[in-house]
């Protein structure tokens, strides 16, 4: 694991009165290089984003064009990447699969060879889905909430991200509607993360190793009555970005604004306001992400009906 300080911010004037104060940050310590993302499913191509840091007054970003890309697989298959020509997105044509271990290699001209490793976890299924409404004493309110029944793998250290969506045609549009909501459940309130507004709930099994367990969310639809849900078995690297990304957003105050889909994100998009925050990368002489997730799916009864 490598942690990296993002010093990438736009500062902001202060004004004080019709004061300017003027603030000076050493960057000369800082590397500047390739920042990779890339969060890969079993359900949809590589997808992998590229681009280099720029200069903290310029907001505009610097795609990489020409990169040369290809992943290897524990069993020796290759697969090389194509750019899209578009945002210095580069493609494959082949899709992951579950359990093997990847090794991504990209060379971007005038850096070392940048490399990271993982894979997909085996998915663990929803078994159950209870709606139910909870007593929020503190604000005397009523809290519609959604009981998530699942059994641990004890064979495995997972990890786990729920999140709730509506569909609209083929897509699927995240809700982020939950900010702030009564949080009942002990996993999460040991997570600590509840007070960044995050735009999912993630967690691991340390609680709850090997065990059946009933995980209560404020996920609701419009009616308050059901929700869809999206339950990822995540790697490990992929909850340890997904904790520190939403620490980061908050940070910044533009969570509301990038909503849940990260990882089509780059990291050098957002507009830095806050203070520098420590992120986790996985990547080898680069910074960004490479991480896997498998997943599964529960329809509320609407839903199915209207599929």
């Amino acid at each position: 694991m490598k942690n990296l300080i993002f010093v990438y911010s736009i500062v902001g004037l202060l004004f004080l009165s019709s004061c300017i104060k003027e603030i000076k940050i050493k960057t000369d310590n800082i590397e500047k290089l390739p920042v990779i993302n890339c969060i890969f499913s079993p359900d949809s191509v590589f997808k992998i984003f590229v681009s280099l840091p720029t200069e903290i007054t310029n907001n505009e970003l610097h795609y990489v064009e020409d990169a040369s890309i290809k992943i290897t697989s524990e069993n020796n298959t290759v697969i090389n990447l194509y750019y899209t020509g578009k945002n210095g997105i580069y493609k494959s044509t082949t899709k992951p699969e579950i359990n093997i271990l990847y090794t991504l290699e990209v060379d971007v001209p005038g850096f070392e060879t940048i490399k990271a490793t993982d894979k997909i976890p085996e998915p663990v299924n929803i078994e159950d889905v209870e709606y139910y409404y909870d007593i929020d004493i503190l604000n005397n309110d009523s809290i519609p909430m959604s009981r998530i029944t699942f059994t641990d793998d004890v064979n495995f250290e997972n990890y786990y991200d729920c999140i709730d969506f509506e569909k609209l045609g083929n897509e699927r549009i995240y809700n982020i509607n939950y900010h702030g909501e009564f949080i009942p459940d002990n996993v999460l309130l040991a997570e600590n993360y509840i007070d960044y507004n995050p735009t999912s709930f993630f967690f691991s099994d340390m609680l709850f190793n090997g065990s059946q367990y009933k995980i209560s969310l404020p996920f609701a639809d419009s009616f308050y009555t059901n929700s869809n849900i999206e339950f990822r078995t995540t790697s490990k690297n992929y909850y340890f970005f997904r904790k520190y990304w939403t620490r980061h957003l908050y940070n910044q105050s533009n969570d509301q604004n990038i909503g849940n889909d990260f990882e089509d994100i780059d990291f050098m998009e957002l507009l830095f306001s806050g203070d520098p925050i420590e992120m986790f990368t996985n990547i080898e002489n680069g910074y960004g992400i490479f991480a896997g997730y498998s997943c599964d799916v529960w329809f509320s009864v609407s839903s199915k009906e209207n599929y």
